[in-house]
């Protein structure tokens, strides 16, 4: 392969590495080499009666927001229960969510899995379609093992096929009251879902279309990885969705949101909501005085431009001290709240070590601060 190419997919193996290290790292619960706080990631399935007509023009878009609207309302009011008007959660275990002010929470699967607070929305996921070949039965339970990640860094309690009683759960998790359902989890990523676009094609009008006109419909969650995929065709990141919608029209009208990632250092702001320029420095060449640098794109406005869709922030977390996260969760969570185009975001995530100090669910001083900035 060309240098560019080399560089791309060393880039994309790096980023995987240090993502996966430092899941390992925050879940503070390493035994025999695994990382137990990430065994509840799940899945789901779905069946709805009525036809989808396919339309994308910006007519058929905007009546089909007004139909959202009359349907599920604007979902962007603050709750009574005192958390942020977007704020969500990322969980495990539903008795560690209880102390934290958030108005929504996922765990990755198709049922809650316990008691969330009054008020608080359960948004049910099909996170994958079936159990990948690499994936090992051990101990009951399904335990990926990847040569780029140390041990077995999440274990996962799914049945061997992840679709078997989507249909049933998604609309138990509709008839509880929730307005939104959540697709696959990270298929650009060869270490998560690992869906060619071709498949997340096949499996959304299979398993997400029957759903249309009953919930509003999140993207698959893709990561801010750059780069192709280890496939070497689909592209990772928001450029991934931009192809599936490209590939299924209908699978675009369809989506009420898109679903993103971030992960990053967390001094890395401007990564996240900076807009994308040059800065002119001096040069020695005489032919050029000035040598133009880009500087960090803004990841999540980029995404926006790109897509045209409002977005779910359903992961983020920013790399360092407890003190520099802090500063990232005190820096973006306000603008987030400001962001029209930002619908709802979730903190990766609500562990113990991590947002949370013990099985009571008290909070760290950095989940103190992700559920009061």
């Amino acid at each position: 392969p060309s240098l560019s190419a080399r560089l791309a997919r060393r880039e994309r193996r790096n980023w995987a590495d240090s993502r996966s290290d430092n899941f390992c790292r925050s879940s503070n619960a390493t035994q025999e080499g695994g990382c137990e706080s990430g065994s509840a990631r799940r899945d789901s399935k779905a069946a709805v009666p009525g036809q989808v007509v396919s339309c994308i023009s910006p007519i058929c878009a905007f009546v089909r927001r007004a139909e959202e609207l009359t349907l599920f309302g604007n979902n962007t009011s603050s709750l009574s229960n005192g958390g942020g008007s977007k704020r969500g959660i990322g969980y495990n275990d539903a008795r560690l969510t209880t102390k934290l002010n958030i108005r929504w929470a996922y765990n990755w699967g198709r049922q809650p899995d316990g008691a969330l607070n009054s008020g608080v929305e359960y948004v049910a996921m099909l996170y994958v379609l079936i159990t990948p070949p690499e994936w090992t039965a051990v101990d009951t339970e399904l335990t990926r093992v990847s040569p780029t990640w140390s041990g077995l860094c999440v274990r996962l309690s799914w049945d061997a096929s992840n679709t078997a009683d989507w249909a049933d759960k998604a609309n138990a998790a509709l008839a509880s009251g929730s307005t939104h359902l959540l697709a696959f989890n990270e298929p650009d990523l060869d270490t998560q879902a690992n869906m060619p676009v071709s498949e997340s094609v096949r499996a959304w009008k299979e398993h997400i279309s029957p759903f249309a006109g009953r919930a509003r419909i999140g993207s698959m969650a893709v990561t801010n990885g750059q780069g192709p995929m280890a496939n070497g065709q689909d592209p990772m990141g928001p450029l991934y969705i931009k192809r599936f919608f490209e590939a299924c029209p209908q699978c675009e009208q369809e989506c009420s949101f898109v679903a993103l990632h971030w992960y990053d250092q967390a001094n890395n702001v401007a990564y996240f909501k900076v807009r994308e320029r040059t800065k002119r420095i001096p040069s020695r060449r005489l032919s050029s005085p000035f040598l133009s640098l880009p500087l960090p794109q803004k990841h999540l406005q980029d995404a926006y431009a790109l897509l045209k869709k409002p977005i779910w922030l359903t992961e983020f977390q920013g790399y360092g001290t407890v003190a520099e996260q802090q500063a990232l969760l005190r820096e973006v969570i306000p603008w987030m709240e400001e962001q029209a185009f930002i619908e709802r975001y979730a903190g990766f995530g609500d562990f113990i070590g991590n947002y949370v100090a013990d099985q009571e669910g008290n909070l760290t001083p950095l989940g103190e601060t992700y559920s009061n900035a």
